[in-house]
């Protein structure tokens, strides 16, 4: 008797491990959302706020796509996945020698004071730089293999470290040896790159083939990757940019309790990016069949930020107050708006995932860009009269506009017909069976 799971039960257990990771991470978010709100207040909560934005940005730029083209190229090739290491790791290094040289170059009185803080920290930064974009790139190859078992242990294992790095960070900020968090932090990411390279380690009697760097790869890794990043870019900008708008117009109070609606509504919508990236490991295998189902799903996931609005609209001011202290409960008319961003954001996540599976088509970079654009455009008029409701209301037109495009993206690539744009539950349970079995496959494996 074959007890081999089926493509079914490896989607639930991917997806119940996921939502367990997330409920951990969630925890170690959540401690940490609350102490930086109830240490700060409002105007340190926005300064730390403006801060991660433009880290985030920064690793975004610098990470170039290389884990989603690692999805992607895995999807069509599992036995390149050890040339993919390789390549994951040279490329992580080429990128990383420049930021540890970059204290050898500049004064470091001047480099410190524009980076606040010292080069040492600024080298350690550079490391703990290389190993995150490893981490992140070979959990990149983990889901386009679909192993979901061994990303979940991993992200599970990530997130019980990043959680007691929390409590530890704190324990030296209170005892004066702030220091020591940068090597904290490196420590945990070292420990995560470890283990993600002994899960590859054991798997690799399971994927017998050839080793090492390949230029060929990379070069068609290179496009994807390339455009993988140009959205990644102006997403994250669209996402964030009100925040150092804000931070412009209104001052830094403005930014930390728009940043703590922000953050209220993310953790209140984990399930959209989910699935995002249950779809996205799942296409590069099993092509564009799964079409009509994901126009169908993006429908029904945007039912989840309604049933945000209804809780939020109940015990949302009364909580904010409590967890937060009330010096936070201005955020409350801001969250309430950013839940109705949330309907058209969630249809985003959905088809996002479809398009990033075939490759990022041109349209990926159409919309994110029309969509940053109207944003900004909004949040010049709307942010010096309605502050953060304004930006809120920017980003409820702006998603709009942002999920339509990517709808249309689903619509060309997936070659539907207008009937199949229409929402129907007997489509959904019709169409369910395309996203289960492989059909239409976008690539093929070369020998």
């Amino acid at each position: 008797m074959d007890n081999t799971p089926s493509k079914l039960q490896q989607l639930r257990a991917g997806l119940i491990g996921m939502i367990g990771n997330r409920g951990v991470l969630f925890v170690a978010s959540f401690f940490t959302s609350v102490i930086l709100a109830r240490w700060l207040g409002p105007a340190g909560r926005g300064e730390y706020g403006i801060y991660t934005t433009t880290v985030t940005t920064m690793v975004v730029t610098l990470n170039f796509g290389i884990a989603s083209a690692n999805t992607v190229i895995v999807g069509r090739k599992p036995s390149a996945y050890r040339q993919l290491i390789a390549n994951t790791m040279v490329f992580a290094i080429c990128i990383s020698i420049p930021l540890f040289l970059i204290p050898q170059f500049i004064n470091s009185d001047k480099l410190a004071s524009l980076i606040q803080m010292p080069s040492s920290y600024w080298i350690m930064a550079s490391i703990n730089f290389w190993l995150t974009m490893t981490f992140l790139s070979l959990s990149g190859i983990l889901l386009g293999q679909q192993d979901y078992k061994a990303y979940n242990g991993i992200s599970l294992f990530q997130g019980v470290l990043n959680l007691i790095g929390a409590i530890v960070a704190l324990i030296f900020l209170q005892s004066g040896i702030a220091g020591l968090i940068m090597i904290n932090g490196l420590l945990i990411t070292l420990i995560v790159v470890i283990a993600t390279l002994w899960v590859f380690i054991r798997k690799s009697s399971r994927f017998p083939a050839a080793g090492g760097p390949s230029w060929k790869l990379f070069r068609e890794t290179a496009p994807v990757g390339t455009r993988a990043t140009i959205i990644a870019i102006l997403e994250n900008l669209h996402f964030r940019i009100d925040l150092l708008l804000l931070g412009f117009w209104i001052g830094k109070e403005s930014v930390g309790i728009y940043a703590l609606a922000v953050y209220i509504a993310n953790v209140l919508m984990f399930l959209p990016p989910i699935l995002n990236s249950m779809i996205f490991s799942h296409i590069p295998s099993n092509g564009i069949g799964s079409a009509k189902t994901i126009v169908q799903l993006s429908y029904m996931v945007m039912i989840i930020p309604v049933i945000g609005i209804l809780a939020v609209w109940i015990a949302g001011r009364s909580l904010i107050g409590w967890i937060y202290t009330p010096q936070f409960l201005p955020a409350f008319v801001p969250l309430l708006v950013l839940l109705i961003a949330e309907i058209p954001k969630a249809q985003v996540a959905i088809t996002a995932g479809f398009l990033a599976g075939i490759g990022y088509p041109a349209i990926c970079i159409v919309g994110a860009l029309v969509g940053l654009i109207v944003n900004v455009l909004l949040n010049i008029w709307l942010i010096p009269n309605a502050a953060e409701t304004g930006a809120a209301i920017a980003s409820v037109i702006s998603y709009s506009i942002f999920a339509m495009i990517y709808l249309i993206g689903v619509y060309k690539y997936g070659q539907l017909t207008l009937k199949d744009l229409e929402p129907s539950i007997v489509l959904m349970k019709e169409n369910m069976q395309r996203f289960i079995q492989p059909s239409n496959r976008i690539g093929q494996e070369q020998e």
